[in-house]
C-alpha cells in the first residue's frame, strides 16, 4: 500500500513500483495534522506524477519535487544538512501541492507564522535554493521560480558589547574550568563552536573548518598564552552556555549573550585603529559589510573624530614648522 504508518504515528506515503523494466521510489513523511481525506488526495496525485514521470510524460513539477532533488543532489553536501532537512519537513504544511511558480504563496504563509523575522527569512532563502537548483539543473520550471519574490526585511545588527571588566566578572562567577572559554572568545572573537575544533600550531590557533568553509589562523594574544592549552574545548557547548547564563544572570548582565564576546572583540580592535580589512580576516568575514556590523565606536573616538575639524595641521620642511590656517 502506498500509505502507510511510520513509527513516530505519522503517515507515511511510498512508491515502490517496475515501470517498464525500471524500478521508481520515493517516500515521504505527510504532515502531522492532515486528515486522513488529505493524505489519500496525495497519494493519488503523486501515484500519477510518479506514474507519469516514469512514462516520459510532461508534468507540472512542484516545490515537493524541487526540494526532493536538491536533498538528493545537493543538501547533503552541506554541513547543515540534517539541520535542513529537519527543518523542509517542518515547513511541509506551507509548500506542499504548490507549483514552483507559486513561491510567493509559500512566502505569504511562512510570514504568518508567529516566529522571528530572521528564522522566516531562513526558511524562505532555503525553499528558494531549492526551487532555483531545480530549474536551473532540471528545467522544473519556464524561468526562475524567485523571479520577483520578495523577502522579508531582517534588522539583526546588535549593538550590544561586553567591556574587559564586564567579561572578567562573568567569567569569575563562572567554574574555573569553564571560565577560560569566556577570555578566549572576548581576546580572539571566536564563535564557541569553533573552540571544539581549534588547535595550536607554531603558537598560532588554526581553525580547518569555520562557517565560511575556509580555513583561519588567528594570533594568541599575550593574556591567553596559558589559556589556550585547553583548545580544543572537550566540554558541550549547552554545558558553557548553561553556566555563561548564570554566571551572567547573577552579574546583571542578562542582555548578553556568549557571541556578543565575538562582536566585543571587533569593537575593541576597531576603536583601536585596526582596520576593518584585518579585523575581518581575524573574525574570518568574507567581506568588510559583515566586519562593519560589529564596529562600535567609542564616545570618546567620536569625539576625537569631531574635534579634528578645522584642526590646524603643522608641515615639517627642512627642520622648521610651517603652520597652515584652518578654514
Amino acid at each position: 500500500m502506498p500509505l502507510r504508518k511510520h513509527k513516530n504515528g505519522r503517515t507515511q506515503f511510498e512508491f515502490n513500483r517496475v515501470i517498464n523494466g525500471k524500478r521508481y521510489r520515493a517516500t515521504k513523511l505527510l504532515p502531522k495534522s492532515w486528515s486522513v481525506k488529505q493524505c489519500q488526495d496525495y497519494d493519488q496525485k503523486e501515484t500519477a506524477k510518479l506514474y507519469a514521470i516514469a512514462l516520459g510524460q510532461t508534468v507540472d513539477a512542484t516545490i515537493d519535487d524541487a526540494i526532493a532533488v536538491y536533498l538528493k543532489e545537493h543538501a547533503h553536501t552541506l554541513k547543515t544538512f540534517e539541520a535542513l532537512e529537519k527543518e523542509f519537513l517542518h515547513n511541509t504544511p506551507h509548500f506542499t501541492g504548490k507549483k514552483l511558480d507559486q513561491l510567493n504563496l509559500v512566502v505569504k504563509s511562512i510570514c504568518k507564522e508567529p516566529i522571528s523575522e530572521a528564522s522566516k527569512r531562513n526558511y524562505i532563502a532555503n525553499i528558494r535554493s531549492a526551487c532555483r537548483y531545480a530549474w536551473k539543473y532540471h528545467g522544473m520550471c519556464d524561468k526562475d521560480p524567485a523571479y520577483n519574490v520578495k523577502m522579508p526585511r531582517v534588522n539583526n545588527k546588535r549593538e550590544i558589547y561586553a567591556s574587559r571588566s564586564d567579561m572578567l566578572k562573568i567569567a569569575k562567577e563562572m567554574p574555573r574550568k569553564y571560565r577560560t572559554f569566556v577570555r578566549i572568545g572576548f581576546y580572539t572573537g571566536m564563535r564557541l563552536g569553533e573552540m571544539l575544533k581549534a588547535q595550536i600550531i607554531d603558537g598560532m590557533i588554526f581553525l580547518q573548518d569555520t562557517k565560511n568553509g575556509q580555513s583561519r589562523i588567528i594570533p594568541v594574544h599575550s593574556r591567553i598564552k596559558s589559556a589556550v592549552k585547553h583548545l580544543p574545548c572537550k566540554y558541550a557547548k549547552t554545558t558553557i552556555q548553561k553556566h555563561w547564563q548564570i554566571a551572567k544572570e547573577a552579574c546583571g548582565f542578562s542582555h548578553l549573550h556568549f557571541h556578543d564576546l565575538r562582536h566585543s572583540a571587533a569593537s575593541e580592535m576597531i576603536n583601536n585603529d585596526v582596520d576593518l580589512y584585518t579585523v575581518g580576516k581575524i573574525l574570518g568575514h568574507k567581506d568588510a559589510a559583515s566586519t562593519q556590523r560589529y564596529a562600535h565606536p567609542l564616545n570618546s573616538k567620536l569625539s576625537e573624530a569631531v574635534n579634528k575639524i578645522g584642526k590646524r595641521k603643522i608641515t615639517i620642511v627642512t627642520g622648521k614648522q610651517i603652520g597652515r590656517a584652518h578654514v
